[in-house]
């Protein structure tokens, strides 16, 4: 039981940052349910999926790569070798985005005939994903070495810095645009805030906040020693590969007409923001998966393992069991609070299902 105890403090540290950051960032969809509309917040549920399938692409399972061979192997050689994978295929795969954004715009249904803005909105995407694909191993090693009260402040104010500008671009600069207040500021404003474009700033603030995230992290890539062992190189990709998952966009497979008085971008809209009540799942899954990578690769030769892993396993399935019956119970009291205009609440009926999958995508990771 001490072990598991230690699991579960471990797990508490990651949680409690992460429960805490995430409330306020859920503050966001407050603010982008009561700005925009269903139809208006389409293109960031469409991108922002994509960034969601592109991650996982430009990581390609190379952190969990990490914790497979940190323990066996000399730790700053594995260290050194699986970031520079990472970054190889970031940069190689960014740099294809970002000088063709049109074509890529184009791709996920927004040309840049009809979308003006859409192809710096997929710059500004791709260099987010790049950043969190950089990112992630120095991450890795954080809860490696047990940093966790580092990898929490760190992700804490990213998560913090995004939220306020958030605010700051979509509700201060909007009300200085109007006139509402700070009118000494507006033909300041008014150069750099325009109403039908103002879907952008939600892009813009992730990059931002984004960047600060390096500067916090940046002993790690000033240290990085780039190496390239083509022997060891094979056995992490092989061991990455299955890990390597790929999703699709609900719009892209949402017949016209599916649902009544609703086009497929408003569905998209409704739905993108409603998954996000899945968080609370989400949030108990990342915080278990964040300390149990480094324990579970660490107590893997011991005799007892396979008891241990049971053991887990059993309270992990507890403790989710609790979230999703209490979160499903009280969905309506969520709705009401989380989604601002109406319509948004039309897919609440989802969530349960959703909160469900995020359960079984835990039990997959044990």
């Amino acid at each position: 039981m001490s072990i598991l105890k230690k699991l579960a403090s471990e797990t508490a540290v990651y949680g409690l940052s992460s429960i805490l950051g995430r409330l306020i960032y859920y503050l966001l969809v407050t603010v982008h349910t009561k700005v925009f509309g269903p139809e208006d917040m389409a293109i960031t549920i469409t991108l922002f999926s994509y960034v969601a399938v592109l991650q996982v692409i430009f990581t390609y399972g190379m952190e969990t790569t990490y914790f497979r061979y940190i323990n066996s192997e000399d730790k700053e050689k594995v260290y050194n070798q699986i970031f520079t994978a990472v970054l190889i295929v970031t940069m190689s795969l960014t740099l294809c985005i970002i000088c063709f954004p049109a074509f890529f715009a184009n791709l996920v249904g927004y040309p840049a005939e009809r979308f003006p803005d859409a192809p710096r909105y997929i710059t500004w995407m791709a260099l987010v994903v790049a950043i969190d694909a950089a990112v992630a191993i120095p991450f890795a090693r954080l809860r490696q070495e047990k940093q966790g009260k580092r990898f929490a402040i760190t992700k804490f104010i990213n998560i913090l810095i995004n939220v306020v500008l958030n605010i700051l671009f979509l509700i201060v600069f909007k009300g200085i645009y109007e006139g509402q207040y700070l009118a000494g500021f507006q033909p300041f404003i008014s150069k750099i805030y325009n109403p039908t474009s103002a879907i952008g700033f939600i892009f813009l603030a992730n990059l931002i906040a984004n960047l600060v995230m390096i500067l916090m992290l940046k002993e790690f890539f000033i240290g990085i020693k780039p190496s390239f062992d083509k022997a060891a190189m094979q056995k992490y990709w092989i061991y990455a590969m299955p890990i390597l998952l790929v999703g699709f966009v609900l719009e892209s497979f949402l017949p016209t007409g599916f649902y009544p008085n609703r086009t497929s971008k408003q569905a998209l809209g409704i739905y993108g923001n409603c998954i996000k009540l899945a968080i609370f799942m989400n949030l108990a899954v990342q915080a278990f998966k964040y300390a149990a990578d480094p324990f579970f690769f660490s107590k893997a030769q011991d005799k007892n393992a396979s008891q241990t892993f049971a053991l887990v396993m059993k309270w992990f399935i507890i403790v989710c069991v609790l979230i999703w019956v209490a979160v499903s119970l009280n969905i309506d009291a969520f709705g009401e609070f989380f989604l601002k205009k109406a319509i948004y609440r039309e897919g609440l009926v989802v969530v349960p299902v959703l909160l469900l999958a995020n359960l079984f995508l835990g039990i997959y990771y044990n």
